[in-house]
């Protein structure tokens, strides 16, 4: 297990010794699986976060009544309980040497033939404090939510209440695609298995005061990229659906569902779904994000209106539970709370994610809430996870019965690299330099910013003016997905906000002002539109790849 978020080589290779919102896993980590909308880890200076790696295994009966048991009784992970040993001992040896690393946290968990081998903490929770980690602290597990959510559907599945494969619009009328026919034949496996053919659309929601029965009439007006069930695209958007329609089948809602199908069962106690939870928690970690080599704190990101697809707040302890239900076949502490069959079928591919650039990760697909692959030969289970200032993987090894958590509170790809580097011990494998690797994607995109920049520079017309006085650009502008755009005119400047999202507007050329907001590194060029009255009545932005600019109309105040 390894520390925080540093880039410290000798805590990379310890890290090797014991052992990042996509259509690919670069480095270990899914493609567009975990950012929602934040850029990924900056490996140019030291950073503050925590990491809390769980590896768990079980003696959990994995068989129901009438199946043919097999060696599920006994601890099938390849690593002997020397080597298991020895991740405990080493656990030991990163509690000092993580002491001497300022601000840097992690939670090691060690689970293995149904034992807690070793659980504990090491740093702080804060950047500047002296409150320890535990087991016990609380990270957001953010897109390691989806699994969860996969897990209530199938319950209801199992209790007769909706079928995987029936039209969402059948269940839920107000349901509606930008493609009506699309929308008619779409059914709740397709929510959850990123082919609906509509790309992620995350400013939809990110910062959004929008409720879910909003968020679903917005669907309606977002721009698809391709058929449905024909390219991987990853959509938060469609887990929020998921789980709205979770709740109105049901008269409840899926906070109240996943408490008391999931949660309670598990003596997950300590997990929460909402950020005012996370906040008020005393042993609650604080997100930290690297800006230019410089490691700061940042607020808290409410997912609140899509929580089914990411809002799951929860500690290496709780998570420890999460994991032996699985690798139990179901069962929890004798108890059986969904069929080994259900686990199958989230386990089971369902759409292609396409070719990674690591060999030693293949036939990548996602199934219901998790990613399928095989890692080196081993069948693999995983998602990862991302938002402001918190990143996060969990992965099992089915078939071997061990599984492992990786909790960061900063925006470092080590969740990702250390989860490899984990499974690469437990299997006795020998190691790869994933953290090596990681480091030079992170300088490749680095290149790639600074290069997109210089190609938008390159683009503009010098010696130009705006066609109207700034202030004549002020107004509150409308979109009917992605909600209102207001732009200011303060101390003789542009300023816009969209959403919770503020940035000031800087002059680019003609009507082209570039939005520079804290989310994206590279500034957005927001044009203008002149009527033939002269007025503005309308503002383009691109807040969407592959798709046209997203059109804002200017809202008409009466007088």
């Amino acid at each position: 297990a390894y520390n925080a978020a540093g880039t410290d080589d000798r805590l990379l290779q310890r890290a090797g010794r014991a052992g990042d919102l996509g259509d690919r896993v670069v480095h270990g980590r899914e493609v567009g699986q975990d950012d929602h909308g934040a850029g990924r880890g900056d490996w140019s200076g030291q950073a503050p976060g925590g990491v809390a790696p769980v590896v768990c295994s079980t003696d959990e009966p994995t068989t129901e009544v009438g199946e043919t048991p097999s060696d599920s009784g006994a601890l099938r992970v390849r690593a002997d309980r020397d080597r298991l040993d020895e991740a405990k001992q080493q656990g030991g040896r990163h509690q000092g040497g993580c002491a001497q690393q300022r601000g840097q946290e992690e939670v090691v968990g060690v689970v293995a033939e149904g034992e807690t081998i070793f659980a504990d903490g090491f740093g702080t929770r804060r950047l500047g404090t002296k409150q320890p980690v535990t087991a016990d602290t609380l990270f957001a597990i953010c897109s390691c939510s989806k699994a969860f959510t996969t897990m209530l559907l199938e319950m209801l599945v199992e209790d007769g209440v909706l079928d995987w494969d029936q039209p969402v619009q059948e269940m839920l009328p107000e349901f509606e695609m930008f493609d009506r026919v699309v929308g008619a034949r779409l059914t709740v496996r397709d929510l959850v298995t990123h082919r609906c053919g509509l790309p992620r659309h995350d400013y939809v929601w990110y910062g959004s005061s929008a409720k879910r029965p909003q968020l679903v009439q917005a669907l309606r007006h977002l721009e698809p990229t391709a058929d449905l069930r024909t390219t991987y695209q990853y959509q938060n958007l469609m887990y929020m659906t998921a789980g709205y329609l979770a709740g109105q089948l049901t008269d409840s809602s899926w906070e109240d569902l996943l408490r008391k199908r999931i949660l309670e069962p598990l003596g997950m106690s300590a997990t929460s779904t909402s950020v005012a939870e996370l906040k008020s928690c005393a042993v609650g970690a604080r997100p930290h994000e690297s800006r230019t080599g410089k490691v700061r704190e940042v607020p808290y990101r409410s997912l609140d209106a899509v929580a089914p697809a990411g809002a799951i707040n929860s500690s290496v302890n709780d998570m420890v539970r999460w994991m032996r239900l699985h690798l139990g076949g179901g069962r929890f502490e004798g108890k059986r709370l969904i069929s080994s069959k259900s686990l199958r079928d989230m386990y089971r591919p369902h759409m292609s994610m396409g070719q990674d650039e690591n060999a030693e990760i293949q036939l990548l697909s996602y199934g219901l809430g998790w990613t399928v692959m095989s890692y080196r030969g081993h069948r693999v289970i995983t998602h990862s996870g991302g938002i402001d200032g918190f990143r996060c993987r969990t992965t099992m090894l089915p078939d071997e019965g061990a599984g492992t958590v990786v909790l960061s509170n900063s925006d470092t790809a080590l969740p990702h690299t250390l989860t490899w580097e984990i499974l690469d011990t437990l299997l006795c494998l020998k190691s790869v330099a994933w953290s090596r690797r990681a480091k030079s994607e992170s300088r490749r995109e680095q290149v790639a910013q600074r290069e997109a920049r210089r190609r938008q520079l390159a683009g503009r017309t010098s010696g130009t003016k705006p066609s109207h006085r700034l202030d004549a650009y002020k107004g509150t502008y409308h979109h009917p997905g992605y909600g209102e755009l207001e732009v200011r005119y303060e101390k003789r400047k542009l300023v816009a906000r969209l959403n919770d999202l503020d940035g000031r507007l800087k002059h680019f050329h003609y009507d082209t002002f570039e939005f520079h907001g804290r989310r994206w590194p590279t500034p957005l060029l927001l044009s203008f539109t002149t009527g033939a009255d002269g007025g503005i009545p309308q503002l383009a932005l691109p807040l969407q790849e592959g798709v046209a600019d997203i059109v804002f109309t200017r809202v008409v105040t009466e007088g």
